[in-house]
């Protein structure tokens, strides 16, 4: 069993897995109270290898990972936006971001296997 201090902020934080890599992500609040991702390499230590500021919103970060195409999105609750990374060379890297101005209250991904994946369904 592990256990480190992934954020500084008070706020609630969220762990996945990377697929097999041995990684793992966690979302969750600075000091300052700044929405952040944080990529940890569960094999070699417990400190972060990569930190990212997302931006100032106050709404906790869900993060999904889809390990069939390298995709990491992050979904705030009560916010409109999904952001779009690719796991590439051990980084994750900005593609772009969904921007509503509904707030999402719930997020979830279906099987592949019930979507129509050549129109980009998730």
């Amino acid at each position: 069993m592990l256990s480190a201090d992934a954020h500084d902020g008070t706020k609630s934080s969220k762990f996945i897995w990377i697929g097999n890599t041995g990684l793992g992500l966690t979302t969750g609040f600075a000091a300052n109270n700044e929405r952040q991702y944080k990529v940890w390499d569960l094999r070699n230590s417990l400190s972060a290898v990569e930190t990212v500021k997302v931006d100032n919103t106050s709404s906790i970060l869900y993060p999904f990972y889809d390990e069939d195409v390298g995709m990491l999105y992050l979904a705030g609750k009560g916010d409109g936006n999904i952001r779009y990374y690719e796991f590439a060379d051990g980084k994750f890297v900005y593609l772009s971001q969904f921007q509503s101005t509904t707030s999402g209250a719930l997020y979830g991904f279906y099987p592949k296997k019930v979507v129509d994946v050549r129109t980009c369904e998730l």
